[in-house]
Formats: C-alpha cells, sequence, structure tokens
C-alpha cells in the first residue's frame, strides 16, 4: 500500500513469493534483509571503542560497541574497516579493535522453493514460416501456400492484431487452415502484432497503458487462451515491434503472466526479437528466456528504409552477432533465427536515397532485366549487384539460395534451436533444398 507517498510492502506476504529472509530492529527502527546465501568473514570487538559513520576519530559516532560484540567484516583497509554489528549497523571501526576473525557461512532457511519454469517444447529443431494474411483464409489456401516448400513443421499466420490499449485484438482465425496444417504435421503457432495496427485501425498502442495494467494484461491473455481454446493452436507468437523502454518491465510481466496459462494448455510461447541492441534491451531477453519457450531473432533489417544508409538487408556478420548476444543472455536450446526470402535495392540519386523492396522469388528477373552481373562479396557472404541509369545509382545486396546456405551454416554451428523465415510466398523455391539440408544436418 501506498500512504502520502510513502511505499508500504506486506513482507510476510512477500516471502511466499520470493527467497528472502529479514529481520526487523527498534530504536531506531530499521531492517536487514538478506537474498543472497554466501561465505562471509565473522570477526570480535577486542574491547570497549564505537562504531563510525566514516573511517576517522572525527566522523561522527553511531553505536557505541562493548568488549566481545561480534561484527560482520564488510571491508578491510589499512587503518579501519568497514563492519556491520549484529543489530545491522554498518559503519567503521579501527582495525585495532578487531580479533578473532574467521569465516562463516550465511545458511538459507526460509523453506522457500524457487519457481521452476517447464518449458513447452517441439521435439526436433524447428522449421517455421511465418504466413502473413489479411483476411480470413482456409485450409485450401494454405496448401497452396505451402506447395514447393520442404520441411516446414511449424506455420505462423499473423491472425491478430492489436486495436486499442486496453487488450481488444482483431481475429482472422480459421479453423480448417488450423485442420489443413495438423493433416500435414504442420503445427500452428498463431501471431499476434502491433505493426499493423496504425495502418489497420488508426491507432498507436500505448503499451504503458496496456501493460502497466493488470487488468488490461489479464484481458489480452484470456482473450488469445479463448482462440486458442476454440481452434486447436499450438502456440502463440508475439510480435510486439513498438514497445517502449518504459514498458519493458511491464512487457516482461505480461510474459510471465502469459507462460503460466500457455503452459497450462501445453502450447508454445514465442517472442519475436531484433536482434540485441542497446536501444532493445528493455525487452529482456534474459527473462524472455527463463518464462518464454522460443526466441526467435529476426535476423533481417540490418539497413532498412529510412534508415539513412544503403546496405546488406542481412550480412553475415550481423546474422552471427545477432545470435551470439542472444546465446550470452539464453538458452540455446530456446532460440531461433529468422531468416529474410527478400531485400532490398538502393536508389542513389539527386532525390536522396530510396529502398523498394526486392523479393527472392522476383530477383533472377530483376538481373536479367537491368543485365548486371552479380559478384561474391565474402564480407557479407552475399552476390552483390549495382548499376547506374541517368544520375542514380541502384544496389543490392541479394539474398539467395547461397546466401541462406552460409547463414544456416552459422546457424548450425551455434547449436540453435532452429530456423524460421519472413516470409512465405517471397522465397525461391530452391532456398528450401538448403533449409532441408540444414534440418537434417541437425
Amino acid at each position: 500500500m501506498c500512504i502520502r507517498d510513502r511505499l508500504y510492502i506486506a513482507a510476510e506476504y512477500v516471502k511466499n513469493y520470493a527467497n528472502f529472509e529479514y529481520r526487523l530492529y527498534e530504536g531506531p527502527l530499521h531492517m536487514q534483509v538478506y537474498t543472497q546465501w554466501e561465505i562471509y568473514t565473522n570477526a570480535e570487538i577486542s574491547k570497549k571503542t564505537n562504531l563510525r559513520y566514516q573511517g576517522g576519530i572525527k566522523s561522527d559516532i553511531l553505536v557505541p560497541l562493548a568488549a566481545g560484540d561480534e561484527v560482520v567484516l564488510l571491508e578491510e583497509m589499512e587503518n579501519w574497516s568497514k563492519v556491520k554489528t549484529a543489530d545491522s549497523y554498518i559503519g567503521y571501526v579501527e582495525n585495532k579493535y578487531i580479533k578473532n576473525k574467521c569465516g562463516a557461512v550465511r545458511v538459507c532457511d526460509t523453506g522457500f522453493e524457487e519457481l521452476v519454469y517447464h518449458n513447452v517444447k517441439k521435439e526436433g529443431m524447428i522449421n517455421l514460416t511465418f504466413h502473413q494474411v489479411f483476411e480470413e483464409v482456409g485450409g485450401d489456401f494454405l496448401a497452396n501456400a505451402l506447395s514447393g516448400t520442404k520441411g516446414i513443421n511449424v506455420v505462423s499466420p499473423t491472425w491478430f492484431r492489436l486495436t486499442n490499449s486496453s487488450g481488444d485484438f482483431s481475429s482472422i482465425a480459421n479453423a480448417s487452415y488450423v485442420a489443413a496444417a495438423h493433416e500435414r504435421g504442420i503445427d500452428v503457432w498463431a501471431l499476434i502484432t502491433d505493426v499493423d495496427s496504425a495502418d489497420l485501425y488508426g491507432i498507436e498502442v500505448d503499451f504503458m497503458e496496456l501493460f502497466s495494467s493488470s487488468v488490461n494484461r489479464r484481458h489480452l491473455i484470456e482473450g488469445l487462451m479463448a482462440q486458442v481454446d476454440a481452434y486447436g493452436i499450438d502456440g502463440i507468437n508475439i510480435d510486439f515491434e513498438r514497445v517502449r523502454s518504459d514498458s519493458g518491465p511491464h512487457f516482461v510481466q505480461f510474459l510471465r503472466e502469459l507462460s503460466i496459462e500457455t503452459r497450462k494448455r501445453g502450447v508454445v510461447l514465442s517472442v519475436d526479437n531484433n536482434v540485441p541492441t542497446e536501444y532493445t534491451a528493455h525487452y529482456n531477453r534474459k527473462e524472455q528466456g527463463i518464462v518464454v519457450d522460443y526466441l526467435i531473432i529476426m535476423g533481417y533489417d540490418e539497413h532498412y528504409s529510412g534508415g539513412g544508409e544503403a546496405g546488406s538487408n542481412a550480412s553475415i556478420n550481423f546474422v552471427e552477432e545477432g545470435i551470439i548476444n542472444t546465446k550470452k543472455v539464453a538458452p540455446e536450446d530456446k532460440i531461433i533465427n529468422a531468416i529474410p526470402f527478400y531485400t532490398r535495392v538502393w536508389e542513389s540519386g539527386p532525390n536522396g536515397l530510396k529502398a523498394s523492396t526486392l523479393t527472392m522469388a522476383s530477383t533472377q528477373n530483376w538481373i536479367d532485366s537491368h543485365g548486371v552481373n552479380p559478384v561474391w562479396l565474402e564480407e557479407y557472404c552475399q552476390n552483390y549487384a549495382e548499376y547506374q541509369s541517368g544520375d542514380s545509382l541502384y544496389q543490392c545486396w541479394i539474398e539467395d539460395r547461397t546466401s541462406i546456405e552460409v547463414k544456416l551454416q552459422v546457424m548450425q554451428s551455434q547449436g540453435i534451436a532452429g530456423v524460421a523465415s519472413w516470409k512465405l510466398g517471397l522465397e525461391d523455391k530452391a532456398v528450401w533444398d538448403a533449409i532441408a539440408e540444414y534440418m537434417a544436418a541437425n
């Protein structure tokens, strides 16, 4: 509770949910809280002296010390040492008054048992493809989209889009779509996103309003679970790309609460993340690595329209560093790296820098129509092509089967859980052979 801007915590209640112990002292009222159970150094006061605020005989006296008083030695310096008394006052004592130093171990006897998250895992490697749809489509549509693909065992359709900051969302889920996927041995991890909300509904989701409210979090979670139950969905994929830093802790709390409900149903919870950067640190991949089942790295958009610089969409160093830096905070068997089935053509001319999207499937037509001869750039592990037209220079770092193969080799060497692709329908069909080889090798 909060009274006159002071925060009060019910410590005995909190002890039911956190591993700590506390001791309360009076005269004046103060508290010692222990959250770590480690080796420390005990000592004894040899004769009557004073505990002072700082080292030095002119420093203020905090409390008197008697011969035989026990203290914990916190920091030992040349003439003075920082100590903590038995009733948890911290200050400084001259070294000449300290004797009988010995090691001790603080034992945890709270009886608290840490919560262990038993994650929902799909057997074997993941080969997930994102399926972007804007209207309800059924099983026949999915079957046609999957024609020519190989080894896909998860499809993630973009079915749910946030419509406000209270946890409401639109749904274009379809039962025949799920049935058609299951007939082919493919799981459905339905995706919810904020990316389209502004364009489709004219709203910018306020994630602070959404996630800082337990009521709104619960409303969103209950809505998602209703969809899972109604359509037999195998997983939920979270694709919230506009969460600001101030909303980060609340976003993580939403994932914790959502993970409880997905585990109850035995369905997968996955979250899409950019490659780690300082400005996306608030997504807290470390905590995600505890509570969610899979972290999907969006291993693309290294250079993007509006970014101010032409370059590769997904160079090999960008991809590898994204995986390595994610592995520093999350288990490798929870990490999936998403590869792009598209790239960009950059136009540098009198009107500045412009970018247009080039799908993998249309790359060869672009090469042929402009008469360019791509060359392999080892630095990027991509073929590169450029041409001049009038005052404009056109450049493209190409995504093709060869560039994807190198990315897959890096992914294999990093031992992660699998591959994802954005998005179904943009690919050159030959890329599925490379992905199938990657799946077979793991």
